[in-house]
């Protein structure tokens, strides 16, 4: 929520809707950068540094917002990267990893840590890309990630009838 899609919509939820907002990003600079440029409106935007592609991340804010009896209303998964255009031969295994750990796995990580958390009609929203309808040369790991994000999100929505579940593209 530093910055991007994430930081609009952070924004935008708490200007127009009031809502109270636990701001993950991990850069912590930026994000306070955030919360002072909201100014009487930064109490809303509650700062939670942390690196969204860990598991233990996310069971480390689910424990906190549980310990302060933060009643989650939506979850919105928006992490992501964009990586260098270049051929899939050229890519590094790590890159690689690094594109599907932030763009995807942080979805699963955050929708199983959070979702005992989400109050009944509430919602979890995850950022994909129109990549994972129509895929890309050069960017294989991002149109992985896109696609497992489009499809993991259709397969959940399935699944969970008390909330609202789905994918921006």
């Amino acid at each position: 929520a530093s910055s991007g899609i994430g930081k609009s919509i952070a924004y935008r939820l708490i200007k127009k809707y009031g809502c109270t907002v636990y701001a993950i990003a991990r850069n912590e600079e930026k994000l306070e950068k955030c919360k002072s440029d909201l100014g009487e409106l930064s109490e809303k935007y509650i700062v939670f540094p942390m690196d969204v592609s860990k598991k233990d991340s996310w069971q480390s804010l689910a424990d906190s917002l549980k310990s302060e009896n933060v009643d989650v209303d939506i979850l919105i998964n928006c992490a992501g990267v964009l990586p260098e255009f270049k051929e899939f031969k050229n890519v590094s295994i790590e890159d690689f990893e690094k594109t599907i750990n932030i763009n995807f796995m942080s979805q699963v990580y955050g929708t199983y840590s959070i979702l005992p958390l989400i109050l009944e009609g509430g919602a979890i929203v995850n950022v994909s890309s129109s990549s994972a309808l129509c895929p890309f040369s050069l960017v294989s790991a991002y149109t992985a990630s896109k696609s497992a994000s489009m499809h993991f999100t259709t397969a959940i929505a399935q699944e969970l009838k008390s909330i609202s579940v789905s994918a921006v593209m």
